[in-house]
């Protein structure tokens, strides 16, 4: 088998973490998975951490309100 050292290990947690943060992020705007799959699989090579932290914020708030949220999903709808 394969034995990842302590810092292949962090890159996968990293790698793990972005590719989860977008796939909640464009599952929260309503899109299919078939989309979302697609669109993760691209954007996770080419993300920046401060947009990483940008849509991690923006998580947070559209869990925390859900009337917020509401209206970016009939905008998008």
């Amino acid at each position: 088998g394969l034995i990842l050292t302590a810092a292949g290990k962090n890159l996968a947690r990293k790698i793990a973490h972005r590719h989860k943060l977008l796939t909640d992020f464009l599952r929260l705007l309503g899109l299919d998975d078939r989309v979302i799959y697609h669109d993760v699989e691209g954007m996770e090579h080419h993300i920046s951490p401060p947009t990483l932290r940008a849509i991690q914020a923006l998580i947070a708030q559209l869990r925390r309100r859900p009337a917020l949220r509401a209206k970016l999903e009939a905008a998008i709808a």
